[in-house]
């Protein structure tokens, strides 16, 4: 019942116990979660199946425009990353479980800070953070990790841009989050010996996405984000992760 699949191209569903075929589609692609759900997506939909359904798996579909991306976490939520029909650029749609009519386009609605990023799926709203590869930012590297394409090396939701927040001693950024700030600088981005114990990604202290070394423009944003909390962030923040911090 967990699934057996094969291929190329067709994704079976076998009763555990009697190996019975309960249904079968042709897919180009499939991801399931840890839950056991899965979402399985040709060139132009994506669609739902649920594990305990037999005949009729599909609880939701979702019209695609190549290319695309998509990810099932362990509740059955699906996030596709796909093109935008008949425009350059893309979107992000969170496909829920419960619903299939509940999403996020994150390809429209107010971009508060113009990072070509719409409010509804960015890690920093008021914080000019465009994912990576976009507007001028680099692609991401090995050490580096994104929520949503955006730089948020903690995997908290908050994008690196708006987060000097390096501990859990409180809701607001204070004078800890200053101490380890200030014992990582002229440290490359790529190390783990930052932080006051010099035991944190390195990477999770860039504030800037910029050079090869902690400096002073990430101690600055310390300072300007003394004494308040993190963020804001979407309220479906964080989105889907990549890098080694996920």
């Amino acid at each position: 019942d967990g699934g057996v699949f094969t291929g190329p191209g067709t994704l079976l569903k076998l009763q555990s116990f009697s190996g019975v075929e309960l249904w079968r589609t042709r897919v180009d692609g499939f991801d399931v979660g840890s839950g056991g759900d899965v979402a399985a997506f040709d060139a132009s939909t994506v669609r739902r199946l649920d594990p305990e359904l037999g005949a009729t798996p599909f609880l939701w579909e979702r019209s695609l425009h190549a290319p695309y991306q998509i990810a099932v976490d362990g509740f059955g939520n699906a996030l596709v990353a796909d093109a935008l029909p008949g425009e350059s650029g893309s979107r992000i749609l969170k496909l829920s479980a419960a619903d299939g009519n509940s999403f996020i386009d994150c390809s429209v609605g107010v971009d508060s800070d113009a990072d070509g990023v719409a409010d509804g799926c960015d890690n920093c709203t008021n914080r000019f953070n465009p994912r990576l590869g976009t507007l001028g930012e680099p692609e991401r590297a090995s050490f580096q990790t994104t929520t949503g394409g955006q730089l948020d090396d903690d995997n908290d939701g908050f994008g690196n841009a708006c987060d000097p927040k390096f501990d859990t001693d409180g809701a607001f950024v204070g004078g800890s989050d200053l101490a380890d700030m200030r014992a990582s600088i002229n440290k490359a981005r790529s190390g783990s010996d930052c932080g006051i114990l010099q035991n944190q990604s390195c990477s999770r202290f860039d504030l800037d996405n910029r050079g090869r070394f902690i400096g002073g423009v990430d101690f600055i944003g310390v300072l300007q984000r003394f004494n308040q909390s993190p963020g804001p962030k979407c309220d479906a923040c964080p989105l889907s992760c990549v890098g080694p911090g996920c």
